[in-house]
């Protein structure tokens, strides 16, 4: 919301789709994007947040089988070639269960197969491992730089920090800054007042030298 001034927000995730019996045993690919709407009117805290999202995420993936192509056409939202109707940025947990049990006559090992294309402008992924979480950032460098992701994977990591410290204040009260760029954005202000006191200096010196000496008759 911070980035785009917006109070509703759309964010997709990917689903394994696999809710039936028929699916549960073949191979293949049958993950489903679901997009997510957040909203953030009302400066909520982050536990009022978290019972919004909660919410809507659990009637979504109630309804997970809907095709995101059909739930497009349905909304018929404007289009653009410049980027993905409807998402733009995917979140992703990546915690479905492993199977363990071996296939008979076949020995499975797994392999990280390198992407080199985005679909969303911008896509974050995150794994569940014994030592913790691993985040993974995925995205359109026609439209980012790498620093700028960068930066955004700072405020993302400052931001979960201020809301465990936190997670009763209000949305717009977390700190999302990072240590340096706080310093130098409390720089730039201290830089700007004293910019515009020097400008307001040099239009009315006549004024201020009338107050000076107003003030030093009254002593």
């Amino acid at each position: 919301g911070r980035y785009s001034g917006n109070e509703q927000v759309v964010v997709g995730t990917d689903l394994a789709n696999r809710t039936s019996v028929e699916t549960e045993k073949l191979m293949g690919f049958f993950i489903n994007v679901l997009p997510l709407r957040a909203d953030l009117s009302g400066d909520p805290t982050f536990r009022e947040l978290l019972a919004r999202v909660r919410e809507v995420s659990l009637g979504a993936f109630a309804h997970q089988e809907m095709p995101l192509d059909k739930i497009v056409e349905e909304l018929s939202p404007e289009r653009s070639l410049s980027h993905n109707p409807l998402i733009q940025v995917l979140f992703v947990m990546q915690n479905a269960p492993r199977s363990g049990k071996p296939i008979p006559g076949l020995e499975i090992s797994y392999f990280e197969i390198p992407v080199t294309r985005s679909k969303f402008d911008v896509a974050y992924f995150v794994m569940e491992r014994p030592d913790g979480l691993l985040g993974t950032w995925l995205y359109s460098t026609d439209l980012f730089e790498r620093t700028t992701i960068e930066r955004m994977a700072g405020h993302y990591a400052t931001l979960l920090n201020s809301i465990v410290a936190q997670p009763e204040a209000r949305l717009s009260a977390l700190p999302m800054l990072t240590e340096v760029e706080q310093k130098q954005a409390d720089e730039q202000k201290k830089q700007n007042k004293d910019s515009k006191f020097k400008k307001f200096l040099k239009a009315e010196p006549k004024a201020v030298s009338l107050g000076q000496s107003q003030k030093a008759g009254k002593e």
